[in-house]
This record gives C-alpha cells, sequence and structure tokens, in this order.
C-alpha cells in the first residue's frame, strides 16, 4: 500500500502564493508502483464566505472546487483559470457576487445553475462560448449582456430566469440554442445582434 502526505493550502493573493494550513497521511493506493504528489485547493476559504478560485496545475473549475456550494456568498476567478467547466458553481444558492476574470474562455454546461441569489454576471470580452444551461434557474438574474466575442449560446443556457427582464446578445453570436430563454417570463427587452444565423 502506497501512503502520501495531502498538503490543504490556502491562498489570499488570487494564487501567487500559497500557505501549508494541514498535512494528513493518506492512502492513495492499494499495491502501487508509483505515488507521491501534492493536491492544493483552489477553491480558499477567506473568512468563511468568500472564495478565490486561483490555478494549481489545472486551469478549468469543477464542482470540486467551490464546496461547500450552500456557504460561499461571493466568487473571484483567478487569472490562470482559462475554463469554467461543468456544474462549477451548480446549486450554489447563496452566491449574490461572481468576479469572473479575462482569461477565461468558456463557460461549460449547468456552471451556475440554480444559483438562485446571483442578480448579475458580468461575462468577459474574452469569453466564446456558453455551454448549454449554464444559467438556468439563476431566478434573481435581472439582466444579462453576452459581449461580441461570445459565438454560440447552449440550449437551456437562460432557461426560467424568471427575473431576468432585459438582455442584450452581442454581434459575434451566430447560434442561440432551444430553450435558451424558455421559461423567461419578465423578458421584455431583447437586443439581438447582426451575426445571429440560427
Amino acid at each position: 500500500d502506497k501512503y502520501v502526505d495531502v498538503y490543504s493550502q490556502v491562498s489570499y493573493d488570487g494564487g501567487s502564493t500559497w500557505q501549508t494550513t494541514a498535512t494528513t497521511t493518506t492512502l492513495v493506493e492499494a499495491d502501487s508502483e508509483d505515488c507521491g504528489f501534492v493536491l492544493k485547493f483552489r477553491a480558499t476559504d477567506i473568512c468563511g464566505t468568500t472564495r478565490t478560485l486561483a490555478c494549481d496545475g489545472n486551469t478549468t473549475l469543477t464542482s470540486g472546487n467551490t464546496q461547500p456550494s450552500t456557504e460561499m456568498k461571493t466568487a473571484k476567478i483567478g487569472s490562470c483559470v482559462t475554463a469554467i467547466g461543468e456544474r462549477s458553481f451548480h446549486y450554489c444558492i447563496s452566491l449574490t457576487s461572481v468576479d469572473i476574470s479575462s482569461g477565461v474562455t468558456s463557460i461549460g454546461y449547468y456552471s451556475f445553475s440554480y444559483c438562485t441569489s446571483l442578480p448579475s454576471v458580468t461575462i468577459p470580452d474574452s469569453v466564446t462560448s456558453i455551454g448549454t444551461s449554464a444559467f438556468t434557474n439563476c431566478t434573481s438574474l435581472t439582466s444579462m449582456t453576452i459581449p461580441n466575442s461570445v459565438t454560440s449560446i447552449g440550449g437551456s443556457a437562460f432557461r426560467s430566469c424568471s427575473s431576468l427582464t432585459s438582455c442584450t446578445i452581442g454581434n459575434g453570436v451566430t447560434s442561440i440554442g432551444t430553450y435558451a430563454f424558455y421559461g423567461c417570463r419578465s423578458l421584455t427587452s431583447c437586443t439581438i445582434g447582426t451575426g445571429l444565423t440560427a
């Protein structure tokens, strides 16, 4: 059996420096021929409710980086992160603010789904795609601006965003998936860019 010390680390400067907070001897694998690696938490707890998502060698965020979801109120995504992966912030029901860095190029499917307390999201110009159901059931979301850099919006991307009253879709968007705005019963205004073909 192979064991390794797994280090729990925190960063208070967006991932520039890390501090070891705990060391635990952990069974890695029974009858292994290889061992010796270090785990680093990207979702660092600051004052209990604010988390900074920074890099640790993997630049895609996943749901494992944002637990416990019911406690996190604000999130700042580090500049080294290039992709917000599937279900990254899924059911983060207390999340009220998220700062997405300009390094992010894609927002994966269900990434912010059921973030029912999130009133707004600023999508940076670096993002090129918004995945299926990315913001579905974000019932506090009131407006959305899709920058020109985005070329596709996945199906059900904003489904059941019942408080959404207005949206602006940039000229770079060529396709909007089925049911993208289904159930947005408060939507009264939507400006669609000139690039849309489907």
